[in-house]
């Protein structure tokens, strides 16, 4: 706190001796002695003061100092807890970001995985189709050479049938 202030101005200064006379009485002697007890007492008084008032702007100002240097201390700590806050808030949502594109990479693998099943299903099916289609066309041809084959020992049959007929053995012989 404050420390009220003596009232500032100067010791007052004891008067000069009055001039004229060469020697002094003893009752002016007593009362010179008197004032100068008075003074010194007065100036004790202001040293005292002053001593007192500088004691405590001391005092106030090493408190300042104090204060500055708690503030100081505060403001750092609070600077580190701060700059620990973001690192840790910055850790937090690298982590968050990581997490997002790994399962951004999981659904791109699952996504990749069931088009590449899909087109090996196409292709498996396309393949089915074109293995179908030369089956189809092995059968027709199969069957139109079982039925060439079929009419040609039919026309042989008939061939062998007149060459067993005894008019075909005339032609035959002619």
């Amino acid at each position: 706190g404050a420390v009220a202030a003596p009232p500032a101005g100067p010791p007052a200064v004891a008067a000069p001796p009055v001039k004229g006379k060469g020697k002094k009485s003893a009752r002016e002697k007593r009362e010179a002695l008197k004032e100068a007890r008075k003074q010194r007492t007065t100036d004790e008084k202001w040293a005292k003061r002053v001593a007192e008032r500088q004691a405590a702007e001391k005092l106030e100002a090493d408190r300042k100092a104090a204060d500055v240097e708690t503030a100081r201390q505060i403001a750092a700590a609070d600077a580190a807890r701060k700059s620990e806050e973001l690192e840790a808030q910055r850790q937090a949502v690298q982590v968050v970001q990581e997490r997002r594109a790994a399962a951004r990479r999981a659904e791109a693998d699952r996504l990749a995985e069931e088009a590449s099943e899909r087109e090996a299903r196409r292709l498996q099916a396309e393949l089915q189709a074109e293995l179908d289609r030369e089956d189809l066309e092995a059968a027709r041809r199969l069957a139109e050479r079982l039925d060439a084959e079929d009419e040609a020992a039919r026309g042989a049959g008939e061939n062998v049938a007149a060459a067993a007929s005894p008019h075909a053995s005339q032609s035959v012989a002619a």
